[in-house]
Formats: structure tokens, sequence, C-alpha cells
């Protein structure tokens, strides 16, 4: 998988929590617990009254990354949601949103890995 994600470093925090939430659709409760944050940090970062640390600039770049590699890979949003919310043989039945949740964005990711190269498990 390429990286097509701009440097997070050249970004305030609204612009790519607007664009994960516009390309994954999901809610901002669903970032914040993918980011490991409350809603209310995840408020904050997204009207830019704080920055996250280095930590958080992490997790909100490799989420950044999914969701640009998410909208690239299928053909309409409604795809991309189907993928994100069905159960997946790689995630070992839970779906990538459910490991989303959890905090595991790498996995969410080899499951798209997974799709983009075409692999059949």
């Amino acid at each position: 998988m390429t990286s097509t994600a701009a440097p997070l470093r050249d970004m305030s925090p609204p612009r790519p929590i607007a664009a994960i939430k516009r390309d994954l659709a999901i809610t901002s409760s669903d970032l914040a617990q993918a980011l490991g944050v409350d809603t209310r940090t995840l408020d904050r970062w997204e009207k830019g009254q704080v920055y996250p640390q280095q930590e958080g600039r992490e997790r909100l770049g490799a989420l950044l990354d999914l969701a640009q590699n998410v909208r690239a890979f299928f053909a309409t949003a409604e795809d991309a949601q189907g993928w994100l919310r069905d159960q997946n043989r790689c995630l070992g039945g839970l779906t990538p949103l459910e490991a989303l949740r959890a905090g595991r964005t790498d996995r969410a990711r080899a499951a798209l890995g997974v799709m983009q190269w075409g692999i059949g498990i």
C-alpha cells in the first residue's frame, strides 16, 4: 500500500479529522475511540483549541492514511461503508470499524491490504 497522506505536521488537526470522518463516514465517538481519546479532547482538537501530543499526531496520521487508502480503493462511499461494517475474516470476524474502535488501525490497514493485493483468505 502506498501512502498518499500529506505529512500531518503540515496540517492543523481540524483538516485531517474532517477528512477521516468524511472518508470513513464515522462518528466523532468512533474516531475518538480509534484515537484513544475522549470525545471532548477530539472536539478541542477539531476546533483547533489544543493540539495533540506526539502519540495523538501519530495515531491521527495513521488514520488519515487509512482513510485516504479506503477512499482510493472503493468505488463508492457505500462500498467503503460496507467494508467497514462487515465482518472480516482477516480480523477474526470483527469488522474493520470494531478494529478501529479498539485502536487497532494497523489491523484494519492490513485487512484493506489483503483486499488491495487480491489475496484470498
